[in-house]
């Protein structure tokens, strides 16, 4: 039933000691007290200050309240209502104190106390007017309550409502922050996206089948992850937690990101553990100058099916530009009429598990010092050598250079033939 504005200001006890309400629903509830003559009940009037009116707008703003039509005036009965729809709505995790800074703990504490009595009967005059307002001004207000007053109490109640609204937010931002560091870096959701989904990648098949794992965060992990229904976000903070125990972390009632990612770093290790061992390709790592007459062969590891390999430097396994050696590998015959090459090289078994990776330059006597010829990113040709170190090598370069020379047609062959000639006669002076 509408009384306007003295609808807010009239509370009906239903006896003297003013201890409980008596609510009235309808106009016949209340012709049934005004008629009955033994009737206990108590009409109380509390009057409302432009001040606390004031205050009551505002805090119904904080919230979002729907805007006042023109010279309407915001009810203390709709604010109140508003209020218990916003509290209600927050999911459970936002609720949780400890989430948020140390110093913002103490008085969000005492909000979520007060909030925490929406049960029952509650009389919202001094909820909203009283209870509520103390919490923000140290102590009661009352009737002196002064426009400033009524600002300051309601910048300070937006302030934790924009907190506690953002709370569900700044749990997935710890989650996914636990995650990463399970993995060895810092980061929000996006990197701990990057990191699993990279992680997740370079598991060879076996180790992403759950079906072939028996232990259950592990097999739980893998599940989720081969999910492709769903997003990424909505696995770590919904659907995971929910398999491990923990319920989807909007539901959380207290803290579980240290025991979440305890569990996860148990399904990893577990994960990892199952990974075959391939051995590397038997050589040790380094610079071997051979002559191209010779034979250098790079035998398959045990339990190895192939080698795969690049000549451009990057990693076999994730280049468009790998070759495939199913049996031995002879290192000189790469050299093909080069100077140098250098050799990346993994072990490969039949399920696609790739040891790690070998680095390996070959040299050629003969040729060490011959210019090499390649082009830049840009198209541009560039020429590099080896820094001879005598007489010889440094004939052989200049040999190579007069040799570009006359297949570029920057020199002709009867002029390039007297500089060898003079290259010779140095050659032979040294």
């Amino acid at each position: 039933m509408s009384f306007g504005r003295m609808g807010e200001r009239l509370i009906v006890y239903k006896d003297s000691t003013r201890m409980m309400e008596q609510p009235i629903r309808s106009y016949d509830d209340l012709v049934k007290i005004v008629s009955d003559p033994a009737a206990k009940v108590v009409f109380a009037v509390r009057d409302i200050s432009q001040a606390q009116i004031t205050l009551i707008d505002l805090v119904a703003k904080a919230i979002d309240a729907p805007p006042l039509k023109y010279g309407e005036t915001r009810s203390l009965n709709s604010a109140f209502e508003t209020l218990r729809q916003w509290w209600n709505g927050l999911p459970a995790i936002a609720k949780v104190i400890s989430l948020y800074e140390k110093d913002r703990q103490d008085r969000l504490s005492k909000l979520k106390d007060l909030m925490d009595g929406f049960t029952g009967s509650v009389d919202r005059f001094d909820f909203m007017l009283e209870q509520l307002p103390t919490i923000y001004s140290g102590g009661p207000v009352g009737d002196s309550l002064t426009e400033k007053d009524a600002e300051t109490i309601s910048d300070a109640f937006a302030e934790d409502v924009a907190l506690l609204n953002s709370g569900e937010q700044l749990a997935r931002g710890k989650v996914a922050q636990a995650i990463c560091e399970v993995y060895g870096v810092k980061g929000d959701m996006i990197e701990c996206e990057n990191v699993v989904s990279k992680w997740y990648a370079n598991l060879n098949p076996s180790q992403r089948d759950p079906h072939k794992c028996d232990h259950e965060d592990a097999t739980y992990f893998l599940a989720r992850l081969a999910d492709q229904s769903v997003n990424f976000n909505t696995k770590i903070v919904k659907l995971l937690p929910k398999d491990y125990g923990f319920g989807a972390v909007a539901e959380w009632t207290s803290f579980h990101i240290k025991d979440y990612a305890a569990k996860l770093k148990q399904g990893k290790a577990e994960i990892d553990k199952a990974k075959p061992v391939v051995y590397k390709p038997d050589i040790v790592e380094g610079v071997y100058e051979v002559h191209e007459s010779k034979e250098m062969y790079i035998a398959v590891p045990k339990d190895a099916t192939s080698l795969i390999y690049t000549l451009d430097g990057s990693d076999p396994r994730h280049s468009d530009n790998a070759n495939k050696a199913d049996g031995k590998l002879d290192l000189v015959g790469l050299l093909k009429d080069r100077p140098n090459v250098k050799v990346k090289m993994r072990a490969v078994d039949q399920d696609g598990n790739a040891s790690d990776v070998v680095s390996v330059e070959l040299v050629s006597k003969e040729r060490k010092y011959e210019i090499q010829v390649e082009s830049d990113i840009f198209g541009e040709k560039e020429a590099t050598f080896k820094c001879p170190d005598d007489t010889e090598g440094l004939v052989t370069v200049l040999k190579s250079v007069i040799s570009y020379g006359v297949k570029k047609r920057l020199l002709s062959k009867d002029r390039a033939q007297k500089i060898e000639t003079l290259l010779s006669d140095l050659n032979k002076d040294k």
